[in-house]
């Protein structure tokens, strides 16, 4: 077949974790771990969140959702982020880390930066620049 090998786990598995040896840099600005203040008085991950199981840390595999597992939200250089989560489990796990999920405002003024833009690149939109198109 080819494209996705790697990407299914056997039943029952933790599921492929593509983020086993990363850990979260040192917040900046007077931010915590993973973050980084914004020019608007709040701190923000610094990449998008994945998950760490909060017993030891380990990383959760980012193709498995969390259930009722005891995990929390890091945000790591390099990692592949949570992308089987709901909303409940990633406020439980903003919690777990001594963080909460972004405001409405909060996420739009960080997205377009200092500088208002519309996309993060630009004003003009580039068809396949960004995957918010697939299915």
């Amino acid at each position: 077949m080819g494209g996705i090998e790697g990407v299914c786990a056997p039943s029952g598995s933790d599921g492929p974790n593509p983020d086993a040896g990363l850990s979260e840099a040192a917040g900046q600005d007077g931010c915590p771990n993973g973050m980084l203040g914004t020019p608007y008085g709040f701190c923000i991950d610094q990449y998008e969140a994945s998950l760490a199981r909060v017993s030891d840390g380990e990383p959760w595999s980012p193709y498995k959702n969390p259930g009722n597992a005891s995990v929390r939200a890091v945000s790591m250089a390099g990692a592949v982020p949570q992308g089987y989560i709901i909303q409940i489990q990633a406020t439980n796990t903003c919690d777990a880390a001594g963080k909460r999920l972004c405001s409405n405002r909060e996420f739009v003024s960080a997205c377009q930066g200092s500088s208002g833009r519309t996309y993060p690149y630009g004003s003009t939109r580039v068809w396949d620049r960004c995957n918010d198109h697939s299915q």
